[in-house]
């Protein structure tokens, strides 16, 4: 099993079994299908789905609603350890066969990930882009200048 911390310090141990895999998939969440997996981090629907189901027993004996674990969670550094949390559980679950492809896929999508992120931070940072801004904010200004102008001048009189 492992387990992440939510927001108020509780643990929170992911438990994946046949059961919880069949109440997921009654969700339309298919952790046997390598797409879904994959795109977990990227839908916070299905992510807080899994994480629920996967944690439900443990919440509904420490008297923690749906909606005081959802809370609980909405914090981008616990999401990031849940996610963590679930691939490890996920690998562990896995047949032995099957767990290193799964590792590089996960270690691949991550490594995507964080080059997407740095390059769009890099370009968000360039002088082109600061370029780029202010001439679309020059653009923006010179057309509503127009706007005003031709919406302020005197009819014309025939």
């Amino acid at each position: 099993m492992h387990s992440f911390k939510d927001k108020e310090g509780r643990e929170w141990r992911l438990s994946l079994n046949f059961r919880t895999l069949e109440r997921l998939r009654d969700e339309g969440i298919d952790l046997t299908d390598p797409k879904t997996v994959l795109a977990l981090g990227d839908d916070p629907y299905r992510l807080g789905m899994t994480l629920w189901t996967l944690a439900q027993s443990q919440a509904e004996t420490a008297g923690v609603s749906p909606d005081a674990f959802a809370e609980a969670t909405a914090d981008g550094d616990v999401i990031e350890a849940a996610v963590m949390a679930l691939v490890e559980e996920l690998v562990s679950f896995t047949r032995p066969a099957r767990r290193d492809a799964l590792r590089k896929a996960m270690a691949a999508k991550r490594a995507l990930e964080e080059r997407t992120l740095a390059t769009a931070v890099e370009m968000m940072d360039s002088e082109a882009m600061t370029q780029r801004m202010d001439e679309v904010t020059s653009k923006l200004r010179a057309e509503f200048a127009s706007s005003l102008s031709a919406t302020n001048s005197p009819a014309s009189s025939e």
